[in-house]
């Protein structure tokens, strides 16, 4: 009998050994999970990261087609002198086949005004939403030295308030140009000078019948900003530009 009762009592000991090492491994296990999860997340953010930066990276050195890179539907777009993109006639505009998601980023390149003024495509959502910038060089006219931003809804255009600047820009020229675009705000450099700047350039917007901008009230129709989309150009009509170094980086 005392033999039963030993032989008992060492199975329950073996038992209650047995569970305790049980939840022990478990637990090591689950805090083991936990650490790993943790170590994971500032792993998982970096790697976040990395694919947002490539993936609103963008350059083209214009050597190649225009196939790759940019959708336009009309005007003249063509590759001359080997490594310079020239538009001219493109009412349209065109805008980069990538870039449907981008938010805030930088939109550089370098730029010749050959006839009247040249603009450039931020925010595109397609051929027919966009903002357009518009620069015009140092030459006589209505808008000598001034800088005009556009939007176009649906396919027409609205002109937003320009601003004149004093840095002297001459035909045939070659500038540079840099746009930086973060959250509602917009920076204009030409050779590094900052020559427009609005921290409330995408906000809503209201426009009435004759599709101009006004102020809030009875009869307009509310225009909701774009936060994300494409880079391009449009150079209309007689206006003709050339462009190169084209690049797009995001913006911290």
């Amino acid at each position: 009998m005392p033999l039963v009762f030993g032989m008992l009592f060492a199975i329950l000991i073996a038992l209650i050994y047995f569970f305790k090492f049980y939840r022990f491994k478990k637990y090591i296990a689950m805090s083991l999970k936990d650490n790993f999860r943790k170590d994971l997340r500032p792993l998982n953010h970096k790697i976040s990261h990395l694919e947002r930066y490539f993936a609103m990276s963008f350059e083209d050195d214009f050597q190649g087609g225009l196939e790759k890179n940019w959708h336009y539907a009309d005007g003249q777009w063509k590759i001359v002198n080997g490594n310079k993109l020239s538009v001219t006639q493109s009412e349209v505009g065109g805008i980069s086949k990538v870039g449907h998601l981008w938010t805030d980023y930088s939109f550089e390149f370098t730029a010749i005004i050959v006839n009247r003024c040249i603009g450039w495509i931020v925010r595109a959502q397609d051929l027919f939403n966009y903002y357009m910038i518009q620069l015009n060089p140092d030459v006589e006219g209505p808008y000598r030295r001034t800088i005009r931003p556009h939007i176009r809804i649906g396919g027409r255009w609205t002109v937003l308030p320009g601003k004149k600047y004093n840095l002297s820009i001459k035909l045939n020229q070659p500038i540079k140009i840099c746009t930086e675009v973060k959250g509602m705000g917009i920076r204009v450099y030409v050779n590094n000078e900052e020559m427009y700047s609005n921290e409330e350039f995408f906000c809503v917007r209201f426009i009435n019948e004759a599709f101009t901008v006004v102020p809030f009230q009875a009869n307009v129709v509310a225009v909701l900003p774009f936060t994300r989309g494409r880079i391009g150009f449009r150079v209309a009509s007689k206006e003709h530009g050339k462009f190169s170094g084209c690049r797009v980086r995001p913006l911290q």
